[in-house]
């Protein structure tokens, strides 16, 4: 028995041995796949740090561009308020002036009417 279990010790360290003479090519494989993984990390880490750069230069370009328009819409909006201004100051203007020429209308009608009431009162109706 112990020439069997000898020779089954045997045969499995032979296939032990077998599958170990392959190891030094295969860890070889292994180094170049991970050589390679390692690469494609490098070259897609660098890819990524160039596209972000990019979108950075990008949102610092429209932040600016957004600035831009803010600093022009808001000095149009100040000249548009400021037209609006002179033009309502005008308008208030011509009422004015066309209230107080209405009011010296109605004067010189009530001065009229009072002529024309006085008259009545005397017993000499007015001529027209």
């Amino acid at each position: 028995m112990a020439e069997g279990d000898l020779l089954r010790r045997v045969e499995k360290l032979e296939e032990t041995v077998d599958s170990l003479r392959d190891l030094p090519e295969r860890t070889t494989r292994l180094e170049v796949q991970m050589g390679n993984v390692e690469l494609q990390i490098v070259h897609l880490r660098d890819e990524m740090h160039s596209g972000f750069s990019a979108m950075q230069r990008d949102i610092a370009a429209v932040r600016t561009e957004l600035k831009e328009e803010g600093t022009a819409i808001r000095a149009e909006l100040a000249a548009q308020g400021a037209e609006l201004r002179e033009d309502i100051a005008g308008v208030s203007r011509d009422l004015s002036a066309k209230f107080l020429d209405l009011g010296t209308q109605i004067q010189v009608q009530i001065e009229g009417l009072h002529s024309v009431i006085a008259t009545t009162r005397e017993g000499n109706p007015p001529t027209n």
